[in-house]
């Protein structure tokens, strides 16, 4: 309609005098851009997403599109090529990925649980926070990828490439991961308890409270790990290399270590009750304050290892090698050291009551002020040793080699031994140098 000034009236106009609003393609454009922007949907990316599922599912490629949130459940794409795709958020479960290109893509917050992801590249990706339980990913390549706190509980990774990969707070329970290499990977505070893990290589990573319980460790390569306040109680790690690593606060609870070698490693503070390290190399290894009682021990080497205030009561030590070890204010009551060798060991102030050194060796040890009540010395060598302090009675070393022991005055007075001050003179701390060579009681 039009208004008149001289009549001041409203004019009708016919219907095809009506005005026809001026709109261009360009506003329209704009109008649209503007919602998207608001977060409102655009009619032209609700259209665009089934153009690119069906791109996708015919061309098998989509490469730096953004397919986030799209629903891929089942779908088959066996080597399509997604590299960079956005993908967060996606729904991939059971799809199959097999040798897919997603180098770069984001995948963060995914649900790709049971998807086929064998030989797939995905180097670079961002996986974290994704769902990839039960996720096959047999030789995938993860090189450099984020996984922090993925769900990756009962996949398999067998053979998969995972050289400076992501894994912090991962959950990986049930994870199949034998023979994987693994290198400048964060894997702190990861869990991989049920694992198995047989044949993998960790050596010199990060391990610092990740979770090993009941994990199936046969042969692995722990080789300068750090594993400081690791826990792994009920695992098995026969014939693991552990040769140098950190354990410093672990919780290595009736966990196998059979043969398991130990070289240099450091576990102060440990906790070992329990633990089956029959014939394990410890050789050099420091164990201060750790704990270690019932602990299995028979056989094992702990050449030079240091033992200070070390809780080891009833352990089982028959045959095992202490020579030149270090185990001042350790507590080894009613532990059994049947035929150990203990030559050179320094024992001072140590509490072996009630302990079992039948044919034990410890020539040259240091045993000074160490607590030998109710222990067993039947045919042990004491040649050597320095006995001054220590608390003994007469009748425990009958049978018992001390040729040229160093002890208490009144103790050898006690066992009518005859003897001479070393060096010609009274031996330090009021002592002297026995001189015959079995003592019997009287």
């Amino acid at each position: 309609m039009t208004y008149s000034r001289a009549s001041g009236t409203a004019d009708r106009l016919a219907p095809p005098y009506w005005p026809r609003p001026r709109v261009r393609v360009a506003h329209v454009l704009s109008i649209v851009a503007l919602a998207g922007l608001a977060g409102v949907p655009a009619l032209a990316a609700a259209s665009a997403e089934p153009d690119l599922v069906k791109r996708l599912r015919v061309m098998r490629s989509c490469e730096n599109c953004n397919l986030a949130g799209v629903d891929l459940t089942n779908a088959m794409l066996s080597r399509a090529n997604l590299k960079g795709a956005d993908l967060r958020g996606a729904k991939l479960r059971g799809a199959a990925l097999e040798g897919a290109e997603l180098r770069g893509a984001i995948l963060e917050k995914a649900d790709l649980r049971d998807a086929m992801l064998g030989r797939a590249d995905l180097r670079g990706a961002k996986l974290s926070g994704a769902d990839l339980r039960k996720a096959d990913l047999k030789g995938a390549n993860l090189e450099r990828s984020h996984l922090v706190g993925a769900d990756l509980r009962e996949a398999v990774m067998e053979n998969a490439r995972l050289d400076g990969a992501s894994f912090e707070g991962c959950d990986l329970r049930n994870v199949a991961l034998q023979k994987v290499r693994l290198r400048n990977v964060n894997l702190t505070k990861t869990n991989f308890s049920g694992s198995n893990l047989e044949s993998a290589s960790f050596r010199g990573q990060n391990l610092s409270g990740a979770n090993f319980s009941g994990a199936k460790l046969a042969e692995v390569d722990f080789v300068g790990a750090i594993l400081i306040g690791a826990n792994f109680t009920g695992s098995s790690l026969r014939e693991v290399d552990l040769a140098n690593a950190v354990l410093d606060e672990a919780d290595l609870r009736n966990a196998d270590f059979t043969k398991v070698r130990m070289r240099g490693a450091r576990l102060n503070g440990a906790e070992l009750s329990g633990v089956n390290l029959s014939d394990a190399d410890l050789s050099g290894a420091e164990m201060v304050k750790a704990r270690l009682l019932d602990v299995r021990l028979a056989g094992a080497n702990l050449q030079s290892a240091n033992l200070t205030s070390a809780v080891m009561t009833r352990a089982r030590m028959a045959g095992a090698n202490l020579g030149a070890a270090t185990a001042v204010g350790a507590n080894l009551s009613s532990s059994d050291l049947t035929d150990a060798n203990l030559t050179g060991a320094n024992l001072g102030a140590a509490n072996l009551s009630l302990a079992r050194l039948e044919g034990a060796n410890l020539r040259d040890a240091d045993l000074r002020f160490a607590n030998f009540a109710g222990v067993r010395l039947k045919g042990a060598i004491l040649a050597q040793a320095d006995l001054r302090g220590a608390t003994i009675q007469k009748e425990r070393l009958k049978g018992v080699d001390l040729e040229g022991a160093k002890m208490d005055r009144s103790l050898q007075d006690e066992l009518g031994l005859s003897g001479k001050p070393e060096n010609g003179g009274a031996a330090s701390d009021g002592g002297a140098t026995a001189a015959a060579g079995n003592a019997g009681a009287r």
